[in-house]
C-alpha cells in the first residue's frame, strides 16, 4: 500500500470509529425542560454576516475584498443562563483610472460591504458601523459589526 493511500484509509478508519461512537451515545435520564428552556428551542436563532465586493473600471484597475465572521457561545454557568456573541466585519478596497488616456469612458471604482447579525435572547447589544471613503478614483469601505445576548431569566 502506498504512502498516501494508507493514510487515507486510517483517516477513513478513524472517521467512522468516532460516528460509531457518537451513534451509540446515550443520554443520561429524561429531564423536563421549563418554559424557558422550551422557547430558547423552538424560537430564533442566533446569527452574523458579512459580504463584501468591490468593481473598477478603466484602463488601469485594481481592488479587493474580504468578509469574515465568527461566533461564539459561553457554556451555562447558572442554571437557565445563557449568553453568545458574534463578530462580522468586512473590508473593500476598489482603484480605477485611466491615467493620461484620451477618448475612453470615465474610469469609475465602487465597493459594497454590509455586516449585520440578529440576536436572540432578552438582553442583546448590537454594535454596527460602515464607512466609505473616496478620492482620486480609489473607494475604500470596511465595516464592523459585533453582537451579544443572554438570557436572563426573570428579565
Amino acid at each position: 500500500m502506498s504512502a498516501p493511500s494508507a493514510k487515507l484509509w486510517r483517516l477513513s478508519a478513524i472517521t467512522l470509529a468516532l460516528f460509531l461512537a457518537a451513534a451509540s451515545a446515550q443520554a443520561g435520564s429524561p429531564q423536563q425542560l421549563t418554559d424557558g428552556q422550551l422557547d430558547r428551542v423552538t424560537a430564533g436563532s442566533f446569527v452574523v454576516f458579512s459580504s463584501a465586493d468591490e468593481q473598477a473600471t478603466g484602463l488601469i484597475t485594481m481592488g479587493s475584498s474580504s468578509a469574515n465572521s465568527v461566533v461564539g457561545s459561553i457554556p451555562t454557568v447558572v442554571a437557565g443562563f445563557d449568553t453568545q456573541g458574534g463578530i462580522a466585519s468586512g473590508e473593500a478596497t476598489s482603484f480605477g483610472t485611466n491615467g493620461a488616456g484620451t477618448g475612453l469612458p470615465p474610469a469609475t471604482s465602487s465597493t459594497s460591504v454590509t455586516t449585520g447579525g440578529t440576536p436572540d435572547g432578552n438582553y442583546n447589544i448590537v454594535i454596527t458601523t460602515n464607512r466609505t471613503s473616496s478620492a482620486g478614483g480609489l473607494t475604500i469601505q470596511g465595516g464592523f459589526t459585533s453582537v451579544y445576548s443572554a438570557i436572563i431569566p426573570g428579565l
